[in-house]
This record gives structure tokens, C-alpha cells and sequence, in this order.
């Protein structure tokens, strides 16, 4: 696999925000931030009472989602709110309005896909 095949979700992200990425982690979660060395990933997440919020995932393999959602979970977590699109084998999603804006204009009979998320780390 090749590192830029190593998106957060293949069924819909980002290319080329990598500007935003940086901005992201100095500005809003430099306390935020975790790396994972067993598994080379570093974790964008903020526990928040029973809830751990994952707004981005930055690796350049493949991961064991199962693993590192293991080590960033603490025992209180009930819930996972995910800020993107999530497309992990073994993880069950359910998706809910997002006050924001994402104005798509689609041709035709095509229409944008439901239960899509932009990646928080990739919003201008």
C-alpha cells in the first residue's frame, strides 16, 4: 500500500489539506493530539464524558482500527463520535445531522451519498 492510498476513509475524505491538517493540530487540538507507537499512528480525539470524539486518524499503513480505538477509549467511553466518514471493518456506524454546511451540486439522477461526513480536520 502506498502512503498516499492511506486515507481515513476510502468511501470519503480529503486530498491535498495538508496545510489544514497542521493549522488543526497547532491552533485548535494541540492538546489533543496522541501518538500510538505500536501501531505508528497518531490520533486526533478528545474524551468528553462517556464520549470519545475522533476527528482525524493519521497513518501510513494499514491499522488495526480495533487496536488503536482499544488504547484511546478509556474506561468511562460509551459511545465513539467519529468526524468523518468512517469505513473500518468491524465498526458500525449510524450518522446524525451536522449543523454545518456542505453544499454538493450533482447532475442528473446522481445524488450525493447519505451518511457521509467531511473529515472536521479538512474544513476550512
Amino acid at each position: 500500500m502506498q502512503p498516499s492510498d492511506c486515507r481515513v476513509s476510502r468511501r470519503f475524505g480529503t486530498e491535498g489539506t495538508l496545510g489544514l491538517l497542521m493549522f488543526y493540530c497547532l491552533n485548535v487540538f494541540s492538546d489533543d493530539l496522541y501518538y500510538l507507537e505500536n501501531e505508528d499512528v497518531i490520533a486526533i480525539c478528545k474524551q468528553e464524558g462517556k464520549e470519545l470524539n475522533i476527528f482525524d486518524i493519521v497513518f501510513m499503513k494499514a491499522i488495526d482500527i480495533q487496536a488503536v480505538l482499544a488504547k484511546l477509549a478509556s474506561s468511562e467511553t460509551e459511545k465513539i463520535v467519529f468526524h468523518f466518514t468512517p469505513d473500518y471493518i468491524g465498526i458500525e456506524a449510524e450518522s446524525t445531522p451536522y449543523p454545518g454546511g456542505l453544499f454538493v451540486r450533482t447532475c442528473g439522477n446522481s445524488s450525493f451519498p447519505t451518511h457521509m461526513k467531511h473529515p472536521a480536520t479538512s474544513i476550512p
